[in-house]
């Protein structure tokens, strides 16, 4: 008995590890330079696909940028021109101030000075529903 509850138990804790590591990916990453000691400038890059920013932080961006980030998020299918854009646009719009909290929010932590930059990460198909067929020619 006392074999089946141990193991019932490290089952439990394995699972809910591994749910908390499923459950925390989120789409925001700290970059510094420096191999062992983090040293800035430092970049924050957030995935717009799995990050919820706006949910997130949308207190505390400008109003013109807020609204030019809402339309990249609803049109980003159809073109990766708008990330570069938000990008030069955040560069320019937010500064120190807004990032630290910004990197609070995120719970990321904030050397000064970090920079923002957004990332739409495309899948890579090149035959875009297409198939290989079994001879190596297309089809639909």
């Amino acid at each position: 008995m006392k074999f089946v509850t141990t193991s019932l138990l490290k089952i439990f804790i394995f699972t809910f590890i591994i749910g908390i590591l499923i459950l925390s990916i989120d789409g925001v990453k700290l970059k510094c330079k420096g191999f062992f000691r983090k040293k800035p400038p430092c970049t924050l890059f957030i995935n717009i696909e799995k990050d919820k920013f706006l949910f997130k932080c949308g207190g505390l961006l400008p109003r013109f940028f807020y609204q030019k980030f809402q339309m990249l998020v609803m049109q980003r299918n159809k073109s990766m021109y708008g990330v570069h854009n938000i990008n030069t646009i955040a560069n320019e719009a937010l500064d120190q101030r807004i990032m630290k909290r910004i990197c609070s929010n995120l719970r990321v932590r904030y050397r000064q000075p970090t920079f923002i930059k957004f990332i739409l990460v495309q899948r890579r198909f090149p035959f875009r529903g297409r198939r290989r067929s079994r001879s190596g020619s297309l089809s639909e």
